[in-house]
């Protein structure tokens, strides 16, 4: 038993000293706690079982669109909570003698869990839930009539994505894939864009 001791004694005193050069050359990254505000654009798409049936009846849509969002969050460590707001673009269609288009927005709270892989460069995954708004607008013409219409609805449902992200200094450079589901609409939100962290 004595001797046990006394091994372990000497041990300890001969790898002390490396143990402590090898935290000064290689000292633990400080905990992540910071704020951010961001901003992300690229292209969004629908898939909407009401479209594809226009679709095949003749009906010319466009179901991509331009959109951005911007947000602001708080991280902590490996988690950060974000609150967004997304327009989410507008979508077009025609057919013979009418014009219509489609646009949403919507205001989300998500979670976010992140898995580092250096200190730079991570990945993540988000879930939350966003209070969409949703205008849908048409215009007719033809020898017997001319008209407008307008059809505008609200709710509540969840948002999820995937998505890489590089710290840069004060900058964090991020490239996402969302998915915001609108009543029996889904909208894919790809898009690239950056933060900066207080």
């Amino acid at each position: 038993m004595r001797s046990f001791f006394t091994l372990s004694f000497v041990a300890y005193c001969v790898m002390t000293p490396y143990a402590l050069a090898n935290t000064e050359d290689h000292p633990r990254p400080k905990p992540v706690e910071d704020v951010y505000i961001g901003i992300q654009a690229g292209q969004s798409s629908v898939d909407w079982d009401v479209l594809n049936q226009y679709q095949s009846q003749g009906a010319n849509i466009d179901e991509t669109a331009f959109a951005y969002k911007l947000y602001t969050g708080y991280r902590y460590k490996n988690a950060a909570i974000e609150f967004g707001y997304s327009d989410l673009g507008t979508i077009d269609g025609k057919v013979p003698g009418i014009n219509a288009e489609a646009e949403a927005d919507t205001y989300s709270l998500s979670a976010i869990g992140f898995m580092p892989i250096n200190n730079e460069l991570s990945f993540h995954a988000k879930f939350g839930f966003h209070a969409w708004d949703y205008t849908e607008r048409a215009h007719w013409s033809n020898t017997f009539a001319e008209g407008s219409a307008r059809y505008s609805d609200s709710g509540k449902d969840p948002v999820y994505g995937i998505g890489a992200m590089y710290e840069l200094g004060k900058y964090r450079f991020r490239l996402e894939a969302e998915r915001y589901d609108i009543d029996k609409a889904d909208i894919d939100f790809i898009s690239a864009g950056f933060a900066y962290k207080f």
